[in-house]
């Protein structure tokens, strides 16, 4: 028997899960859905569809912001005054960020909500913007284009330390735990977001958690962000339980909602996406012609011994 609304908290885990959202949250049964699947061969180039403009990006934001544990994910907090940054869409309407938060996995193999092509990233950050034609992020929140998401897959192969995530990975640290928060500043949120601004995936979608409201224009970076496994291990040490349930505290894991249906809707690329499939076509026919060629070696050593 499904509890009452009053008592429900949404989350993650097997009886306030995903599974359980729409019992609650009637938009998370709708049928423009977000997180997606981007498979290529499907998405549609549209060639007016110019490079994200972006407004104070690159600026440090020295004012306090507020970094926050709140037992689902860790979400920054963006002050709503002076140079906000901001995000111009394609038809030139004006959208303020309100912040940025992570999903992620136990393993490198699972963690972002999108996927690009049949594959899932570690981790994923999420700038969220609220259409400043409706004065505030609460009146936007349930208009029918009052949202904007910016999505990036952040991936940690390579290796590579990022100092860019220094200082958001040491406050993660000092905000381990449920409920916990202080005060962030002197970053650029910038760092957040791919480098190449000209090539992304543009589609309508919804919120991917509670209240699952359809009215988001997501833009999904094409480009990846990098950061060393260390790094990313920051993120698999923060937990959904506060500090006083001890050693029965329990690591917030797998925030990230399960693939929804496209439903017939449109995904577009503002680049020719063949640059993409191209590589990876290029890639396999490389590695057939290694393969086949050592498999003809070792045929002809046979052959002559």
């Amino acid at each position: 028997m499904p509890l009452s609304k009053q008592v429900y908290k949404w989350g993650y885990g097997d009886y306030i899960g995903p599974n359980k959202w729409g019992l609650y949250y009637p938009y998370c049964n709708g049928l423009r859905q977000s997180p997606i699947n981007i498979i290529y061969k499907t998405v549609q180039h549209n060639q007016r569809l110019q490079p994200l403009k972006l407004s104070n990006f690159d600026r440090i934001i020295h004012g306090n912001c507020t970094i926050r544990n709140n037992g689902k994910s860790i979400d920054i907090f963006i002050p709503q005054t002076g140079n906000v940054p901001t995000l111009q869409d394609y038809r030139g309407e004006i959208y303020q960020s309100a912040g940025f938060h992570f999903h992620w996995g136990s393993t490198n193999s699972q963690g972002s909500e999108t996927w690009l092509n049949n594959r899932q990233y570690p981790l994923e950050a999420h700038v969220v913007f609220w259409n400043t034609r409706f004065g505030d992020l609460q009146t936007a929140l349930y208009e029918s284009d009052g949202l904007a998401v910016i999505g990036t897959l952040i991936d940690a192969s390579i290796g590579k330390h990022n100092p860019s995530f220094d200082l958001v990975i040491e406050s993660i640290q000092k905000v381990k735990y449920n409920g916990q928060k202080q005060n962030i500043k002197n970053f650029s949120l910038r760092s957040f977001v791919a480098e190449s601004l000209s090539e992304y995936f543009l589609f309508n979608g919804s919120l991917t958690t509670p209240p699952c409201t359809e009215n988001v224009l997501w833009h999904v970076m094409a480009g990846k962000i990098s950061i060393s496994p260390d790094q990313l291990n920051a993120f698999r040490n923060v937990y959904t339980t506060n500090s006083s349930v001890g050693v029965n505290s329990v690591k917030l894991l797998e925030n990230f909602r399960p693939l929804q249906k496209l439903n017939n809707r449109a995904v577009y690329s503002s680049f020719d996406i063949s640059k993409l499939t191209g590589a990876s076509a290029g890639l396999y026919r490389s590695w057939l012609f290694i393969f086949l060629s050592t498999v003809l070696m070792f045929l002809t050593i046979d052959v002559m011994l």
